[in-house]
């Protein structure tokens, strides 16, 4: 799920966008598409390719959607790496938009929509299980990077700080 962006650049033509594209030109132009001379039957078949395509854009939805967390994720994760006085260059990417405080909150954010996915997608639990493995186990990866007095804090500022530190353990089998 979260390598959708590396396979769907423009080398490759984008072939895991262009269904969404012809969703949008069929949507677009759908009067003109079903305009004189069609029978039912091909109208029919029409539609049951619209809610094909329709499908398929649900799906690549929650798939770029996981792809943008994990980008977001790593990209928190080498933030709050910066911060670690053990690895000697990091003295030279000292930023005060890597402190704990100003993380936090991005963090929190991604929590929310964590949660939020979760939540929205309780009917499908295939998909539930798929996002916690690929994206859950990134959240408490990035959930690690914060040392111990830190995260106690974390956890007793934030719910959601609180609910995914009762819930981490599943990611560390």
């Amino acid at each position: 799920m979260a390598q959708l962006n590396d396979h769907n650049h423009e080398e490759s033509g984008s072939v895991f966008t262009r269904p969404t594209l012809d969703l949008y030109l069929c949507n677009k132009y759908w009067n003109f598409i079903t305009a004189d001379g069609l029978s039912k039957e091909e109208v029919a078949d029409l539609e049951k390719a619209k809610g094909h395509l329709e499908h398929y854009e649900r799906i690549y939805s929650v798939m770029e959607y996981c792809g943008d967390m994990s980008g977001i994720l790593t990209a928190l994760q080498t933030r709050i790496g910066s911060n670690n006085p053990s690895l000697p260059q990091t003295i030279y990417r000292r930023s005060r938009h890597n402190e704990t405080d100003s993380i936090f909150k991005e963090v929190e954010l991604c929590l929310e929509a964590y949660y939020a996915f979760i939540e929205d997608a309780k009917e499908y639990p295939e998909w539930v299980r798929k996002f916690e493995e690929e994206i859950g186990s990134n959240m408490a990866m990035v959930f690690t990077y914060f040392d111990e007095s830190v995260r106690d804090e974390l956890v007793e500022h934030s719910h959601l700080f609180k609910r995914f530190d009762l819930e981490k353990q599943k990611f560390f089998k």
